[in-house]
């Protein structure tokens, strides 16, 4: 699915009787039946979860998991940009969530989005890309999590702001100086500045490619150059006007 093309419409959740501790009557709220079901936290809050993570979870316990995870940034006419208050923790965050099995990224945004705020959005650029243990998170009922994050800016379509899914106990747009503590770190400036980075933002150390280079110089002088099994040893020859190993638009 590209950028141009309408997210088809996430599918509608069943009606359910909410988990204890959440309070609220049953017609104000909808909680998952399937896919998802109630982490069963020892605290008795409530936690959505896949079916998928929850069978995962019944093999490996609460160790820390690497999980692909989508969160999307929607603004208003204002510039102010949507953030739910989640009721597992009461921390602030954009919609975000993981991917279910066989599901494409922005696909994802789109239903985590209208899951949390009641909004169908659309997304249409690729804002960043995050990972790392800075983003490690423990869940009130211990599991741990260790995602990497790609944030979709995305355009309202339709819909109405209301908490479809039962995770947000509060959606409020904020104006981006005055974003209040998020539960991801990402980067002070990554949501204030959002119109001034261009392409997608991402985390560069210039020690990471200096490790790599040590590595690479400590390599016996032949490894580095001796071809795989099968490859020609002279190598590919490269293309008439192209310098070999230059990179252009098409490659990037």
């Amino acid at each position: 699915m590209t950028g141009s093309d309408a997210p088809e419409p996430p599918p509608a959740l069943d009606r359910g009787t909410p988990p204890p501790g959440t309070g609220g009557p049953v017609s104000s709220l909808l909680y998952h039946r399937s896919p998802c079901v109630n982490s069963g936290g020892d605290d008795g809050s409530f936690m959505p979860i896949s079916a998928y993570l929850r069978d995962l979870r019944a093999r490996v316990g609460p160790t820390s998991l690497l999980l692909p995870g989508v969160a999307a940034i929607v603004r208003d006419e204002a510039g102010r940009i949507l953030l739910i208050r989640r009721r597992e923790d009461q921390m602030w965050s954009l919609p975000a969530g993981g991917l279910d099995p066989g599901e494409e990224p922005a696909q994802a945004a789109a239903r985590e989005c209208w899951e949390e705020t009641g909004l169908l959005v659309r997304p249409v650029r690729l804002a960043g890309a995050f990972a790392g243990s800075r983003y490690h998170y423990t869940y009130p009922n211990g599991d741990q999590v260790e995602p990497t994050l790609l944030v979709f800016e995305c355009r309202v379509v339709g819909g109405k702001l209301e908490a479809v899914d039962g995770e947000a106990v509060e959606i409020r747009y904020f104006p981006p100086a005055e974003l209040p503590p998020l539960v991801q770190p990402y980067p002070e400036d990554f949501l204030t500045r959002l119109d001034q980075h261009g392409g997608a933002y991402f985390t560069w150390n210039e020690s990471w490619l200096e490790e790599l280079t040590r590595k690479h110089q400590q390599l016996p002088s032949d490894a580095s150059l001796s071809p795989l099994a099968g490859e020609n040893p002279e190598g590919p020859k490269p293309e008439a006007g192209r310098a070999e190993g230059s990179l252009t638009e098409e490659s990037l």
